[in-house]
């Protein structure tokens, strides 16, 4: 899908990611991109779409203050050549503490910036 035809916003990020498992275990991974709606994840692992998890990013870098906390569904997964490694995207179907506000700030201050930086 072409950015003129999203509905939301990209925002580009590397940041550690935590995909926590319904049995509890954490799978590190990195979120490549955020928007209000969802989170993009590179991981080495694949999961099936529909599968819901939760998704710990630190969008800030300091985890007393920017740390988003998400339930989010698999909407659509990709193998990334060369690199074994799976794109996921995932959309976000819950807001844990702070989160919503902490992304959508977030959001608005990294879409201020000039696009060179």
């Amino acid at each position: 899908m072409s950015e003129e035809n999203r509905q939301h916003k990209r925002i580009k990020v590397n940041r550690k990611a935590l995909i926590v498992q319904s049995n509890g275990e954490k799978v590190v991974a990195k979120a490549c991109d955020v928007s209000v709606a969802g989170v993009g994840i590179v991981c080495e692992y694949s999961c099936d779409i529909g599968q819901t998890f939760e998704l710990i990013v630190n969008l800030l870098g300091n985890p007393k203050q920017g740390v988003l906390h998400v339930k989010a569904q698999a909407r659509f997964i990709n193998l990334i050549g060369g690199i074994d490694a799976y794109r996921i995207g995932f959309q976000i179907i819950e807001f844990y503490g702070n989160s919503e506000k902490l992304l959508a700030s977030y959001i608005q201050s990294r879409s201020n910036q000039p696009s060179w930086v």
